[in-house]
């Protein structure tokens, strides 16, 4: 069922809260964003949950009559059992509103097409909304929907230790760290091995603009096997901020081995904002494939980039036969144990030489990102193959969070040096201030 959409300019203050409360005696009520002068409302919210006896989530929400005379107050959404409250932001609520009713078109229309390509259209159809609501948005502030983030992870490693460690453009916010995508389930005639090609990008608040996860065109595609169904991801590019809501695009495409016409794999954005604990796994579904997109919270952020793991001296080149680097972050301060659900990442793994040599005895790193909690550290690990395919070597160093400027460490792979540069830097939380300040922003 799409979502019915309510303004409270609309009805007033006293039927939004009227509706509001007969919805708390339901059930099943979500509400976001709430000012303290709205106590009462919402310990009267609890209260009207408890005695329905039915299990109910009370949110703040913000209802001032200010926001209401404005006509910027949160829109309701109704969708199923739930009433959505959505931020107020005269910015933002026409594109928001128009996202969240095509999300919930297509959670109400999946599985009453009668065929793929009906699905399929209705796909594209929703994406291509999307994107309407987007320009209209944020295309004069934020330039074109394609346009890819321009904010680097390394916007504040080389500011000066001591000097106006928080400021107005940067600090250590909590950020959503890509753990993997996997493509889960394949259905609707495809059989693996796949060839996959297309984007999968993220936004935020900082810049809305794109955020690769992963980008390769149609002569780069990679091939997913049963065995193998991980996308090889490229990004985020810098740290993912996870203070309001982010959105997640993806639009892929599967090469026909005949050689005949592409096919669509997924077409989807969606947004969200809902509290993520530990490692959390979202699925996104439809006739062809369930794509799973595993991520974590990192609750407060100091980026790193792995800016080399070079080979140095005269020792052989250790990687004739392919190499696999991972990090993982542990949350905690050093002398905590290892947390088992923290996720490993993959930075590269390949048994092509060719894609992994590069000039001074640089390894050729897909990803370079990684989101580190400040009283955490962040283990580096490295690992050759033999000529038979199998792991051979493995090797880890550890790093500890700065809040900029770069370290190193160093250990030993079959007999060679190896390398590894990490840049640390504060994440940039705001665009336009960073914009404004430029590198006074940095206190150096």
């Amino acid at each position: 069922m799409a979502s019915n959409m309510m303004n409270p300019s609309d009805r007033g203050e006293e039927s939004v809260k009227s509706a509001i409360m007969d919805q708390a005696e339901e059930g099943a009520l979500v509400l976001v964003g709430m000012d303290s002068t709205d106590d009462g409302m919402s310990s009267a919210m609890r209260k009207k949950a408890v005695e329905s006896g039915k299990r109910t989530q009370v949110h703040d929400i913000s209802m001032n009559s200010s926001a209401i005379e404005e006509g910027h107050a949160p829109s309701i959404v109704e969708s199923g059992n739930k009433l959505l409250l959505r931020p107020a932001d005269p910015s933002s609520s026409n594109w928001m509103t128009r996202l969240v009713r095509v999300q919930d078109d297509l959670h109400h229309y999946r599985g009453n097409w009668k065929t793929a390509a009906e699905e399929m259209a209705f796909e594209a159809e929703d994406f291509a909304e999307y994107r309407s609501c987007w320009e209209t948005a944020w295309r004069t502030t934020c330039g074109s929907f394609d346009y890819m983030t321009a904010l680097s992870s390394m916007q504040f490693t080389y500011y000066t230790p001591g000097r106006a460690r928080y400021n107005y453009a940067a600090s250590t916010p909590p950020t959503l760290q890509i753990v993997s995508i996997k493509l889960a389930e394949i259905a609707g005639g495809l059989r693996w091995p796949l060839s996959v090609y297309g984007v999968v990008a993220i936004r935020d608040v900082v810049d809305r603009n794109r955020n690769f996860l992963f980008s390769c065109h149609s002569g780069q595609s990679q091939e997913l096997t049963q065995d193998d169904p991980f996308l090889r991801l490229v990004g985020p590019s810098r740290a993912v901020v996870f203070e309001d809501r982010i959105n997640i695009e993806m639009e892929l495409k599967v090469k026909d081995p005949t050689g005949s016409q592409d096919k669509p794999l997924i077409t989807q954005a969606w947004d969200y904002h809902e509290p993520f604990n530990n490692v959390s796994t979202l699925d996104f579904k439809n006739c062809f494939c369930t794509i799973e997109l595993c991520m974590q919270v990192v609750r407060k952020t100091i980026q790193a980039t792995i800016l080399g793991v070079q080979v140095v001296g005269d020792g052989p080149w250790p990687f004739k036969y392919g190499a696999r680097v991972t990090c993982s972050p542990v949350p905690g301060k050093p002398g905590t144990p290892n947390n088992p659900e923290s996720g490993e990442i993959v930075m590269v793994n390949s048994k092509d030489e060719a894609k992994l040599y590069g000039s001074d005895g640089y390894l050729h790193l897909q990803r370079n990102v990684i989101s580190v909690e400040t009283e955490g550290r962040l283990d580096v690990h490295i690992q050759a193959y033999s000529k038979s395919g199998k792991m051979f070597a493995k090797k880890h160093v550890r790093f500890l969070p700065q809040f900029s400027k770069i370290s190193q460490r160093h250990c030993f792979v079959r007999g060679a040096e190896v390398e590894i540069t990490v840049a640390w830097s504060l994440v940039a939380t705001n665009k336009d201030i960073f914009m404004v300040l430029g590198r006074n922003s940095c206190g150096s």
